[in-house]
């Protein structure tokens, strides 16, 4: 679902995932629920973190995890 936006090498761009465990948290057999994933995102600007985070709150649905988070400029100098 997220493959190509997670970061896959040294000095890259995209998500890095650092805490899964409560994806499940709210889970009850065969019906959707709204879990949780926290994320980091790298990238090189301002702009690259806000489309990041976009294209994966998009991937995770209209209750996407990181819509909430907003992002916070950190951009790699």
């Amino acid at each position: 679902m997220l493959g190509d936006l997670l970061l896959d090498r040294p000095g890259g761009s995209g998500l890095v995932v650092n805490n899964y465990a409560t994806v499940n948290a709210g889970s009850s057999a065969g019906s959707p629920f709204n879990g949780r994933l926290y994320g980091l995102v790298m990238g090189d600007s301002p702009e690259e973190l806000a489309a990041l985070d976009e294209a994966v709150g998009a991937r995770l649905g209209p209750a996407g995890a990181l819509g909430a988070s907003g992002v916070r400029s950190s951009a790699r100098p």
